[in-house]
């Protein structure tokens, strides 16, 4: 018996077999995702997004369990209070899956995949996200938050199932992937569509599509939640200034007033929260996004120039304002996001308030105060009181029988004391600089820079423009190349079609309101990468993973929270001439769709000349 036959039996005879896996460990320490990071002490062994992920799923025939969410989501903190920190549940998880956690800011495309495939077959989206994936990389079941109990027992389910009927649910997971897809292509070349006699019914039917989805009595759209809207919101401004239709324009000032002066803006310290929960912008959902703000602040921007509201200017300062002080990172760029819960895990912590809280620092105005915030009623939130003001100036000065400066210069005095002391509580940071969302806050900035400063660039906004355009073409240009994050020199992650298009499109916009002309070659090259790197048979893709099977992209991509990728990238290459002719043909091709829904599809709209 030579040497290798007895190391061979030896390992038989210890029960150790020849490429044995080495046991799963939590990969998250000290990862520079925040949101990652704070799931490195789960008992959950939470692995990284990646290939050798993937290999170990085949090479165990086990299901994927994919977690994404991000670090200012409130249900995303409470699952993993309730379940990712359950030494029960971990270990089912642990044992029966490849658990793999994902924050969505970091990998939009993967995140944007598993999304589409659990609003199409639940019909519903949020976060946290949970999907399980076969070994191969279909989708298989989607799921959304679960409270520990049911979570626990769909796990068992679910392992179950995968033991006893794999063959079936791999061919179903294969086949929902084959079939819920939509299948357009771009139009042949000979394909007669006359996009230029396209715009003004675009436009009509956007204006007619936004007010059959108006909230006539509260402003926005639905009737249960309130989400801002911004794409939407900025493309009709523009209808409204192409045709003055007056139904449009009440609905409009209504909108915006209500999200400026109810709970979607923070009253005390400015910027926007994400959303309300509530139809009438009442009840915020805590959570402050860069994205959001930036694009809040061009769309009071555009609203004051196009409805002749001058009071519009001052939101939108306001709120460049919180992004300028508040999400500033010390290296350059701005951070993503303030939490929707504080340090103690309580939702919404930091902009709540106890009534003695308020009535101390009030002093002599307390009997003002408590009328303007309503804090003779009971709290509306378990934290506390939210301040929000109950009663106009000019009623209340009025009700106190006071002249309107005095009241003014009472509730001005009060804010100043409660601001200083809500600095002493620091809501949680999500410290990811993204190159994407930095790019929308540049173009925020030069329209400030334009319409607040008078095009002149030594300002407060034109001296953070200048600072965040070299941080873009410094720090977030590698080797030619954008990346979507950076630590120090490492890349953490790579530009995705989102980084690409945000991005292009804020130094395209501060290039023409500093008379800058030195980014004209780059910009070109950008746009060029994108096409070869998001753009493959007719379809765009928002990154180059591929280890998510589901889907080949898509001919339009609709705007979200933020607007479509590709209907800003198809923009800026028709204004810097890249790709005229591909641009065209794509536009034919999206023509047909963005007919059928042009309020989905609104960024697309202006487009069509």
């Amino acid at each position: 018996m030579n040497v290798m036959r007895v190391l061979l039996l030896l390992l038989l005879l210890s029960g150790v077999s020849h490429g044995a896996e080495i046991p799963l460990a939590n990969q998250l320490a000290a990862n520079a995702s925040p949101y990652l990071a704070m799931h490195a002490d789960d008992p959950v062994q939470w692995q990284l997004w990646n290939q050798q992920a993937a290999d170990r799923a085949k090479r165990e025939n086990k299901l994927l369990f994919v977690s994404s969410g991000y670090f200012s989501c409130h249900w995303c903190h409470v699952m993993q209070r309730e379940s990712f920190q359950n030494a029960r549940i971990a270990e089912i998880l642990n044992r029966d899956f490849i658990p793999i956690k994902i924050d969505k800011q970091m990998l939009p495309a993967v995140d944007t995949g598993l999304m589409d495939f659990t609003q199409r077959t639940r019909g519903q989206g949020g976060w946290p996200l949970n999907v399980f994936v076969i070994p191969e990389g279909y989708p298989l079941l989607g799921s959304l938050y679960l409270p520990a109990e049911e979570f626990e027992q769909l796990l068992k389910r679910l392992g179950e199932q995968w033991t006893a009927n794999q063959p079936s649910l791999t061919a179903m997971a294969r086949d929902v992937a084959q079939t819920s897809l939509s299948a357009e292509t771009l139009p042949d070349n000979n394909l007669d569509t006359d996009v230029a006699a396209a715009s003004a019914a675009l436009w009509t039917s956007l204006r007619r599509d936004a007010l059959q989805h108006a909230d006539e009595l509260q402003g926005g759209f639905g009737a249960q939640a309130k989400f801002p809207m911004a794409p939407q919101l900025l493309m009709l401004l523009q209808a409204y200034e192409r045709d003055t239709d007056p139904a449009l324009g009440e609905f409009l000032r209504l909108t915006l007033q209500q999200m400026a002066d109810r709970g979607l803006q923070d009253q005390l310290g400015g910027g926007f929260f994400r959303y309300t929960t509530d139809p009438d912008w009442q009840t915020p959902h805590f959570e402050k996004m860069l994205y959001d703000n930036a694009l809040l602040a061009r769309v009071y921007l555009q609203a004051a120039q196009a409805l002749d509201a001058p009071e519009f200017l001052i939101v939108a300062g306001r709120t460049l304002d919180f992004v300028l002080d508040n999400l500033s990172a010390p290296n350059g760029g701005y951070y993503a996001a303030l939490s929707a819960v504080d340090a103690a895990g309580v939702e919404g912590g930091d902009y709540l308030w106890q009534r003695a809280e308020v009535e101390a620092l009030a002093g002599q105005h307390w009997p003002l105060l408590k009328r303007y915030w309503g804090l003779d009623r009971a709290a509306s939130f378990e934290g506390g009181y939210l301040l929000l003001p109950t009663v106009a100036i000019a009623q209340l000065a009025s009700e106190f029988d006071l002249p309107i400066g005095e009241v003014d210069a009472a509730v001005a005095s009060v804010r100043t004391r409660l601001l200083q002391r809500r600095a002493q509580r620091r809501a949680p940071i999500d410290t990811q600089v993204l190159a994407g969302w930095n790019g929308l806050l540049l173009w925020a900035l030069a329209d400030a820079v334009e319409v607040l400063e008078a095009g002149k660039t030594q300002g407060r906004y034109g001296r953070a423009a200048q600072a965040l355009h070299t941080v873009l073409t410094e720090r977030f240009l590698v080797e030619g190349e954008l990346v979507r994050a950076r630590r120090g020199t490492k890349v953490e992650s790579a530009g995705t079609l989102e980084d690409y298009a945000y991005v292009t499109k804020g130094l395209l916009r501060w290039r023409a309101v500093s008379g800058n002309t030195g980014d004209a070659s780059r910009l070109r090259n950008l746009v060029e990468q994108a096409w070869q790197r998001f753009f493959t048979a007719g379809r765009w893709r928002l990154g180059e993973e591929a280890l998510l099977r589901w889907g080949q992209g898509d001919v339009v991509i609709a705007d979200g929270a933020m607007p479509s990728s590709p209907a800003l990238l198809l923009g800026v290459s028709r204004q810097l001439e890249v790709r005229a002719e591909q641009t065209d043909k794509v536009l034919r091709a999206a023509l047909p769709l963005v007919r059928k829904n042009p309020f989905g599809y609104a960024s697309y709209v202006a487009l069509y000349p």
